[in-house]
């Protein structure tokens, strides 16, 4: 999953493929997160299915590691609460 802001992105909502560059990550349990650099930088999750997924992925995610994305974008929601932190604007 990709967060996009349509009214600023260059891609398109129906792009599924993409060519990036790993600027931070983070493992949490069974969920990576990943911050991409790219024509656009984007944000990412991904949920690991199983431990043996888990360590190939601890070897292979470094920073500035060129990766290869599949997957869909979705659309940044508006803050629900006014005045209060908007992740829209922050990304």
């Amino acid at each position: 999953m990709v967060f996009i802001d349509s009214d600023e992105s260059i891609y398109d909502i129906n792009d599924t493929s993409f060519n990036m560059i790993v600027s931070s990550y983070e493992f949490d349990e069974d969920k990576l997160s990943l911050t991409l650099d790219g024509n656009e930088d984007l944000v990412g999750t991904y949920y690991i299915k199983n431990d043996k997924e888990l360590n190939s992925l601890k070897e292979k995610i470094k920073y500035g590691v060129n990766v290869k994305l599949d997957g869909k974008l979705e659309l940044l929601s508006n803050n629900t609460v006014p005045n209060t932190f908007n992740y829209k604007k922050y990304l």
